[in-house]
């Protein structure tokens, strides 16, 4: 009789043990899938959300919204000054382009002919970091990086005739024929008076719904805001009344796009006066401006 008692006693022992570790084996695997899952949706580590590195940012623009997304076909390869930290780029009726250049101690402005050659070279002191640049009928007006210091130019000599406080960071600036739009780095844009420069109303930038930050190089031409978005080979095409972008440009297959590293990323896009189908297109460092004309654009 004891020893049948015992028998029992012993096999209650074994199954209880069993079921612990059954039961502890579920819960090991239950914590292990959601470790797993917490990872995978982002709260690992990642790249930071502000988009910063030190590559051009890969990921397509274009995945994020049902928006067409426009190629490119170089028709002009043009010689570019390789020092250029290019921030601004507008494009002249002459044939000219109008370039600022950024870096403390090294920001420049001037003219530049299609063979490279470079006229009215004028300076910016060294506490000032250039920026966005864009053509009125009467002058020229160029932004600086940190410093708020919105600079007046002359439109014939580029020398500083004038000069207007903002708030916040200079990034990009055009003229749409009416009014300046300036960019900060963010989704929001703001317009200007090219006379005074002050601000009268601003526009969010979005692609299917969401905002889309880091704009910075700017083009106003054709009823329509072309795009850099800083460490991206794509640019956007923006409707200027809704601030909704209509396309995106893929300007990956340009050599120096494709072996940026660090800051020489493409920076510079200016319509071409006449055809709206055709930009040029540049960078921080690059050795060209290229003439291309993009797919289905001003159609």
């Amino acid at each position: 009789m004891g020893s049948r008692r015992f028998r029992l006693t012993f096999i209650t022992v074994l199954v209880g043990i069993i079921l612990i570790a059954v039961c502890g084996l579920i819960i090991v695997a239950s914590w292990s899938e959601r470790s797993h899952t917490s990872t995978a949706s982002g709260n690992g580590p990642g790249p930071s959300s502000d988009g910063a590195s030190d590559a051009p940012y890969r990921s397509s623009l274009a995945t994020r919204g049902a928006v067409p997304t426009r190629s490119i076909t170089v028709l002009d390869t043009l010689p570019w000054p390789q020092d250029a930290f290019t921030e601004g780029l507008d494009r002249l009726p002459q044939g000219q382009s109008l370039v600022s250049t950024g870096r403390y101690g090294s920001s420049e402005v001037y003219f530049l002919d299609d063979d490279g050659h470079r006229a009215h070279v004028q300076h910016l002191l060294r506490k000032y970091f250039g920026e966005g640049i864009a053509a009125t009928p009467t002058s020229v007006w160029q932004l600086t990086w940190k410093s708020g210091h919105a600079i007046r130019r002359d439109r014939q000599s580029l020398v500083e005739t004038d000069s207007a406080h903002y708030e916040g960071e200079g990034w990009g600036l055009c003229y749409d024929g009416h009014n300046l739009v300036m960019s900060d780095g963010s989704s929001r844009l703001t317009r200007r008076d090219p006379d005074t420069f002050q601000e009268h109303s601003s526009l969010s930038v979005t692609l299917d719904g969401r905002p889309v930050g880091n704009i910075n190089e700017l083009d106003c031409a054709h009823d329509r805001i072309v795009a850099n978005v800083w460490h991206s080979d794509e640019l956007i095409v923006i409707d200027p009344a809704s601030g909704r972008v209509t396309s995106v440009i893929d300007a990956s297959e340009l050599t120096p796009a494709r072996e940026a590293t660090g800051e020489n990323v493409l920076n510079g896009v200016a319509s071409d006066p006449e055809d709206p189908a055709v930009l040029y297109l540049t960078g921080k460092l690059w050795p060209y401006m290229y003439r291309v004309r993009v797919d289905g654009l001003g159609s």
